[in-house]
């Protein structure tokens, strides 16, 4: 039997059971200073990641993923000093298109005139742009399994 390695990648928070809009009300307005700080700091090393494979539009959608989440902690001024660094790496492991969900549901939170809201918009375009790019490789790999576990079985 082949061994089929698991993505880190899913539409969900593992660690944490809560609606989407619970997370953002228990641990991101409160938070949001630092804790986009750790989305920038999470992010860019992903970037890096990408750019060792040299996939550089990816590489260069997380720089500025990266670089919209700095200028939302320079904007914020909430935090309570909790910071749950399992979330930040739980929410930018999910796959593109939950975590550009997540940042969309998460710029509803606050004004359409508002500067954080108009970043959050920016990053959720940048992922789903991101989405777009690998979709097609996801949707690949996807029907590679099936086929791998059909014949398993």
């Amino acid at each position: 039997m082949k061994t089929i390695e698991k993505s880190n990648h899913k539409n969900y928070l593992p660690s944490y059971p809560f609606s989407t809009e619970e997370i953002i009300e228990k641990y991101i307005l409160s938070n949001q200073k630092i804790i986009f700080e750790k989305f920038a700091e999470k992010i860019a090393k992903d970037a890096k990641k990408d750019g060792e494979r040299w996939r550089k539009f990816l590489e260069n959608q997380w720089i500025k993923a990266s670089s919209t989440c700095k200028r939302i902690s320079l904007l914020s001024d909430a935090q309570n000093w909790r910071v749950e660094q399992e979330l930040v790496e739980e929410i930018i492991n999910m796959d593109y298109q939950s975590v550009a969900d997540f940042f969309g549901k998460l710029a509803k939170y606050y004004e359409p005139n508002n500067p954080i809201n108009q970043e959050l918009i920016t990053i959720t375009e940048l992922f789903k742009s991101m989405w777009k790019v690998s979709e097609k490789h996801t949707n690949i790999i996807n029907r590679e399994l099936l086929n791998t576990l059909n014949k398993e079985f």
